[in-house]
């Protein structure tokens, strides 16, 4: 980006840059350094910036909202078949909830909780294991990342209704 828009610049001409990737990783705020950076470069000259928004039409790969007090419970469906699987929930780190996790068999457990412990916590739940990362934030983001990454124990993830409890104990943007 900063090559191609510092030539276009040299030049005395516009810029239209695509940028055909894509991924469901991020919290899609548009506060991540990568988006700040790309807002920057736009304003370089005559430059547009063009992204692609992704391919999965109405498949529901994201979801977002805001928490109230009454808390929220997010479902993941898995189909058959599935051999690994990953899920992110991202929140401001000033708000504070715990998150409970059940199975498609009704097995519980409940993450660390998020604004002491950071690192790595691993729950088995029906043949599926499930590394549970809890981030903290960074000097460029005050969002808080929760990584769930979906293992089998034999061959396919659990299939089923996965749900994600929120449960808030202490909000003041309360969007995830």
């Amino acid at each position: 980006l900063t090559y191609v828009t510092g030539k276009a610049q040299q030049l005395g001409r516009p810029v239209a840059i695509n940028l055909s990737f894509g991924n469901t990783y991020g919290s899609h705020r548009g506060t991540s350094l990568l988006e700040r950076f790309m807002d920057n470069v736009a304003e370089i000259g005559k430059a547009a910036i063009c992204v692609g928004t992704g391919n999965e039409a109405a498949s529901g790969g994201s979801a977002r909202g805001v928490m109230t007090m009454s808390g929220h419970t997010q479902e993941l469906t898995v189909g058959p078949y599935e051999t690994t699987l990953n899920l992110q929930i991202w929140k401001d780190y000033a708000d504070k909830y715990q998150i409970t996790m059940v199975s498609p068999g009704g097995q519980r457990i409940s993450v660390p909780d998020l604004n002491v412990s950071s690192g790595k916590t691993v729950a088995m739940l029906e043949g599926t294991k499930v590394l549970i990362y809890v981030g903290e934030p960074s000097p460029y983001s005050t969002l808080q990342e929760i990584y769930f990454e979906f293992l089998p124990m034999g061959t396919y993830i659990t299939p089923g209704l996965w749900s994600f409890i929120l449960t808030p104990q202490k909000l003041v943007t309360g969007e995830y």
